[in-house]
C-alpha cells in the first residue's frame, strides 16, 4: 500500500524517502513549528523606494514534516492514519506512482492485512473554500469628503493604486516582472486584517526585511490539514503591536487571537481579527504606511516528487465568494475601483471592461516553483 511509504511504517520502508508531496503537518500536533524571527531587537534598513520588489512565492511551503519511522502497521491503521492527514486514496496512489510504483503493486502491498476497500478509491472530491470576506475588516464605503474607502485612504502624495487587482502587472519591464496573483491593499498601518475562511493554520512565518520592507508575518489557512487548497494572508503584524506614527517601530510579537498565540494547527474562524496590515515605507507622508495581500490558491501536485509541489494555481478571489456575501463583496470591489478612478481622474487604472469578475483580469494565474506567473484565460 502506498500509505506504507507515506508513514514509513511498513517493513523495509525508508524513513528518509517518504516526505509527503502534500502540505500536511506532523502527526504530533503538540510540537509548535511556528517559524519565529531570529533577531527581534533591531530594525533592518528599508530598501530604496525604486527597488524592484521580489515576488513572494508559496511554493516553498507545501512540504509536510518527514514521516516518522518505526515498526509495521496493519492496513487498517495505515488507512486511518492517511485519512487523518487529509489524504484520499487517489492522492496516495499518485504519490506511489511518482515513486515508480504501479497501482497493482500498491494494491498488493497490504499482504495479510487485506486489500484496499474499494469505497476509498477514486478521484478527489475536494473543492475550493468559499471566502466569507476579503480580509480587510473595513472595506468601504466610499466617503468623498474624506477621500476614504473604509480603512483605505486616497492621497495625491501616493502616486500608485491602493488596491492592486488580480492580474495587474508588477515590475513591468524588469527581470522579475509578474502578474499579480493576489488582492493587494495599501492602507494605514493600523488597518485590521480578518480571516476570510474558517480552517486550520498550516504555516506561519516571520518575514524580516531584506531587499524590501517587511518585518511582518505570513500565514496560510487551509480548510483542513493536508488540503490542496489554502488562503495565504501575506504581511500581517500582531494586534498587540503599536502601529502609531509615520513609521511604526518594528514589532515581532506573535499573532494572537483573544490573547492566544496563533501557530501551526491553530483553528481559525472566519471573521476573527488576525492582526494589522504589514509594513509599507511611506516616503511622502501620505499616511499610507501598511500593506497586505490575499491569495486563494491550490497546490499543483501531479508529477511532483515526494516532499515537493510543482507550483500553485492562484484563483480570482471574487469568483470564490460564499453565496451569502458574494454580491456584497463584488459590489465593494467594483465601488473601490470606480471611486479610485473618479477621485484620480484616470479611468485607465483598472481595465474593468476586460475583467472576468470585479477585481480580476483572469480567472486564475499559474505560478511555478521559481515564481514565474502564467495567466489562465480559458
Amino acid at each position: 500500500m502506498v500509505i506504507c511509504l507515506l508513514l514509513a511504517g511498513c517493513s523495509g520502508a525508508s524513513g528518509s524517502a517518504v516526505e509527503s508531496s502534500v502540505p500536511v503537518e506532523s502527526a504530533n500536533a503538540a510540537t509548535d513549528t511556528t517559524i519565529a524571527p531570529t533577531n527581534a531587537a533591531t530594525d533592518t534598513t528599508i530598501a530604496p523606494t525604486n527597488a524592484a520588489e521580489k515576488k513572494d512565492t508559496k511554493n516553498s511551503v507545501g512540504i509536510g514534516n518527514a514521516a516518522p519511522t518505526g515498526g509495521s502497521m496493519n492496513m487498517e491503521d495505515m488507512k486511518k492514519k492517511g485519512e487523518s492527514m487529509g489524504m484520499n486514496m487517489e492522492d496516495m496512489m499518485k504519490m506511489g506512482e511518482s515513486m515508480g510504483m504501479s497501482r497493482e503493486d500498491m494494491m498488493n502491498m497490504g499482504g495479510s492485512a487485506g486489500s484496499m476497500p474499494s469505497g476509498h478509491y477514486g478521484p478527489s472530491t475536494e473543492t475550493a473554500p468559499k471566502l466569507q470576506n476579503l480580509m480587510m475588516q473595513n472595506l468601504g464605503p466610499w466617503d468623498s469628503s474624506s477621500a476614504t474607502f473604509g480603512d483605505l485612504i486616497f492621497d495625491a502624495r501616493y502616486s500608485k493604486t491602493v488596491f492592486d487587482d488580480f492580474g495587474m502587472l508588477h515590475n513591468p519591464g524588469a527581470p522579475n516582472q509578474y502578474d499579480n496573483p493576489t488582492f493587494e491593499f495599501k492602507a494605514p498601518a493600523d488597518a485590521v486584517v480578518i480571516a476570510p475562511i474558517s480552517g486550520v493554520v498550516t504555516r506561519i512565518t516571520w518575514q524580516p526585511t531584506t531587499s524590501y520592507k517587511q518585518d511582518d508575518w505570513d500565514l496560510i489557512i487551509a480548510p483542513s490539514q493536508g488540503s490542496k487548497w489554502g488562503v495565504n494572508l501575506d504581511h500581517v503584524v500582531s494586534i498587540d503591536c503599536d502601529r502609531s506614527g509615520a513609521n511604526p517601530v518594528t514589532c515581532d510579537l506573535p499573532l494572537t487571537i483573544n490573547g492566544k498565540v496563533i501557530k501551526e494547527g491553530t483553528i481559525i474562524e472566519a471573521g476573527q481579527a488576525l492582526g494589522y496590515v504589514g509594513n509599507w515605507p511611506d516616503t511622502t507622508n501620505s499616511g499610507i504606511n501598511g500593506r497586505t495581500e490575499l491569495t486563494l490558491f491550490e497546490y499543483i501536485r501531479e508529477g511532483a516528487m515526494p516532499g515537493q509541489n510543482m507550483g500553485v494555481i492562484n484563483h480570482c478571489p471574487t469568483m470564490h465568494l460564499d453565496g451569502s456575501v458574494e454580491l456584497i463583496y463584488k459590489a465593494k470591489i467594483q465601488d473601490l475601483m470606480d471611486s479610485y478612478e473618479t477621485w484620480s481622474g484616470d479611468s485607465s487604472n483598472y481595465p474593468q471592461e476586460q475583467m472576468v469578475s470585479p477585481g480580476c483580469r483572469y480567472k486564475a494565474i499559474k505560478e511555478t516553483s521559481n515564481g514565474v506567473t502564467e495567466p489562465i484565460t480559458g
